[in-house]
């Protein structure tokens, strides 16, 4: 596992905002994706990646020549084109409205590939609003709290990859646009695959409507119903809209130093799954 940082220095339950603003701005990584790379039933097609080394969400690359990408950084909210020779553009949405932003994605892609007039769908599904103001500008948002949320994304992939490369059941690590959650499933039925069989789905979340602040979740699949949980290292079992296991952010803060968050984490992680397999087998 990639060596863990410190979480704490902007409380979990002060990240709402922070949270929000981000979820937007990957959405321009959504549409990029939605456009311009080949559908998959399973959706993936629009999923993102978190690459350490980039620090920041990325996209797949484009499943033909050229093979371009688009990034976003959490810390400064700047948007990257990346091509086989390098960044081809960047642009901070600081000061931008949504409609401006991919204004300028739309220009630096229509360059990149000679496609005048090339716009991006903007994908169906709705997300929480940023604020009240719609259509405001991105920025306003304190560094601190941006640095504090990349931490959190990149010692969440540094579990999660943990994890796939120990468990030859776990898909590749993916971050969902729609939800904003980071995750792998364990497939527990590889012969049926994940949408029909039994899996156990491992992930985190920045935070969302029902846990505002941000959290681990355990969550085997199919739901089954109710089940009682053993007691879990700083977690607790959710029965509201689905069936899990939950360790809040607020827990790991309060675990103390970067190796006691990093060991409290995956002792949850390690003995939720173990519990949603018993469950699962039952």
């Amino acid at each position: 596992m990639r060596q863990w940082r410190t979480l704490g220095a902007v409380a979990p339950a002060d990240l709402v905002g922070i949270r929000a603003e981000l979820h937007h701005a990957v959405q321009l990584l959504a549409s990029f994706c939605q456009t311009l790379l080949d559908p998959r039933p399973d959706d993936s097609h629009r999923s993102m990646v978190w690459s350490g080394p980039d620090g920041g969400f990325s996209t797949s690359p484009m499943d033909r020549e050229p093979t371009l990408r688009v990034m976003v950084a959490p810390t400064d909210l700047e948007v990257t084109l990346h091509g086989e020779t390098g960044v081809l553009g960047s642009r901070s949405l600081v000061g931008l409205t949504p409609d401006e932003a991919y204004a300028w994605l739309e220009g630096e892609l229509a360059g990149a590939l000679g496609r005048d007039g090339l716009r991006l769908g903007r994908p169906e599904y709705e997300i929480p609003p940023r604020g009240t103001a719609k259509g405001k500008p991105f920025g306003g948002t304190p560094a601190a709290a941006l640095v504090e949320l990349e931490a959190w994304f990149e010692n969440a992939a540094g579990v999660l990859d943990g994890i796939v490369a120990q468990d030859a059941s776990a898909t590749p690590v993916k971050c969902w646009p729609h939800h904003f959650d980071i995750a792998t499933v364990l497939v527990l039925d590889p012969e049926i695959g994940p949408a029909e069989g039994r899996s156990v789905g491992v992930g985190f979340s920045p935070g969302d409507e029902a846990t505002p602040q941000p959290y681990w979740y355990v969550r085997p699949y199919p739901d089954p119903g109710t089940y009682d949980l053993p007691i879990l290292p700083g977690g607790y079992g959710n029965t509201e809209g689905w069936f899990g296991a939950v360790l809040p952010g607020s827990a790991v803060v309060a675990a103390g130093s970067a190796a006691e968050q990093a060991s409290l984490t995956e002792a949850f992680v390690r003995d939720a799954i173990s519990a949603a397999r018993v469950v699962l087998r039952g």
